[in-house]
């Protein structure tokens, strides 16, 4: 069997990872897997197994204009075709919104191709504008089944695109995590106390702002616990403010990106 696996990037975040996972899982157990990206392998956070393809299409950039941006997703189309035609896969996954629609249009009319859709976030959470949002109503009902995290966004999938079928399977965890740089050490002062931890980029919709709130309201109560976020991303500089506008920066750790999670988990004392 042959799977392609079609994702914007491996950086940073949870889709990357679980794609990353997904094809070395595959890779040892005999399928023959290609993972196929826009940015470049030299990008890539999370590393696939030597034994996976791996690929990029060199089309991630910021697009100036609606023109160019149009412009830049039909040679990924056009790119992303060329590449089913030659390998030839039996399944291609698409991981995310946006990927999903570039795989169901590059996907059209190649024969025997059973093409797979993966939300991985509650879709309403996340608006993605007027014409992408036409497009995954359209073109999910050209792939082969949609994959949901939940029964919520399954029952979305079926009811607010023409999707034909979803079903759901929850992220797996893998345990021990495998550890990849930056190698981060917990430190010795954080190890003393009581940590709650939360994982993820820094996007609105992991509500950080909200849980740096919550947590400001509860702190004085609970005095010997400290919070610790493990990440990155866009609104990087507004926590960090917001954290310090609270008088929080002896309590709230923003510790950035790490490659050894696994370390971190076995220090939390709540997961959050």
């Amino acid at each position: 069997m042959k799977i392609l696996v079609y994702i914007h990037s491996l950086s940073t975040g949870g889709a990357e990872r679980a794609a990353s996972r997904l094809a070395n899982y595959w890779v040892e157990h005999g399928i023959e897997v290609h993972v196929v990206t826009n940015t470049l392998c030299s990008d890539d956070s999370y590393q696939v197994d030597q034994r996976v393809r791996r690929s990029s299409l060199y089309s991630s950039t910021v697009s100036p204009s609606v023109l160019h941006g149009f412009f830049a997703n039909i040679r990924r189309i056009v790119s992303l075709r060329k590449l089913l035609k030659e390998c030839q896969p039996d399944i291609a996954l698409g991981m995310m919104t946006t990927a999903n629609i570039t795989l169901g249009i590059s996907s059209f009319s190649i024969r025997d191709l059973i093409t797979l859709g993966s939300e991985r976030i509650h879709p309403p959470q996340l608006p993605i504008g007027r014409i992408w949002g036409f497009l995954r109503w359209w073109i999910y009902g050209r792939l082969s089944c949609i994959v949901t995290l939940t029964e919520e966004t399954q029952e979305w999938a079926l009811s607010a695109t023409k999707c034909g079928k979803a079903t759901v399977i929850p992220n797996a965890c893998r345990w021990p995590i495998r550890n990849h740089e930056p190698i981060v050490e917990v430190p010795f002062e954080l190890r003393r106390r009581r940590l709650l931890l939360a994982v993820g980029r820094f996007v609105p919709q992991k509500g950080f702002d909200d849980l740096i709130t919550i947590y400001q309201r509860l702190c004085d109560q609970f005095s010997d616990w400290d919070l610790v976020i493990v990440g990155c991303g866009q609104l990087e500089d507004e926590i960090r403010q917001q954290v310090e506008l609270a008088n929080l920066t002896n309590r709230v750790h923003l510790v950035g990106w790490v490659g050894n999670l696994g370390d971190w988990y076995e220090e939390a004392d709540v997961m959050l």
